[in-house]
C-alpha cells in the first residue's frame, strides 16, 4: 500500500509511527499519556518564542543603528554643503568688492584734480 512520499521515503503507511516510533493505532487518550510531552512542547515553544522575540529586537536595533548612521551622514553632508556655500558667498563678496574698488579707482582718475 503506497500512501505517498514523506521526506523521500516510499511505502510509508503510518507517518505517525515513522515520526514518533509509536503506531497510530496505539495513540489514544487512554492508552498514551501526552502530559509530559505536552509540557516539554510548551517549554520548547516558549524558548522558540523567546528566541524569535530576541531576533526581532536585534533586527529593530540594527535598523535603529542604520537610521542613526544615515542621519549622521546626512547631517555631515548638510554641514559640508553649508560650509561650501559660505565659501562661495565669501568668494562672490570679494569679487564684488574688487569690482567696486576698480570702478571707484577709474572714477577717481576721471575727476579733476583739485589743489588746495
Amino acid at each position: 500500500m503506497n500512501k505517498g512520499k514523506l521526506y523521500g521515503l516510499n511505502n510509508v503507511s503510518d507517518p505517525l509511527a515513522l515520526m514518533t516510533c509509536i503506531p497510530s493505532t496505539e495513540c489514544s487518550s487512554t492508552s498514551y499519556e501526552y502530559g509530559s510531552e505536552s509540557l516539554e512542547i510548551q517549554r520548547l515553544k516558549g524558548i522558540i518564542d523567546g528566541l524569535v522575540a530576541e531576533k526581532e529586537m536585534e533586527k529593530a536595533e540594527k535598523e535603529r543603528e542604520r537610521q542613526k548612521k544615515k542621519r549622521r551622514k546626512l547631517r555631515k553632508r548638510e554641514k559640508k554643503a553649508k560650509k561650501e556655500k559660505e565659501n562661495i558667498d565669501k568668494e562672490n563678496m570679494l569679487e564684488r568688492m574688487m569690482k567696486m574698488k576698480a570702478m571707484l579707482k577709474s572714477l577717481t582718475k576721471q575727476l579733476p584734480q583739485v589743489k588746495y
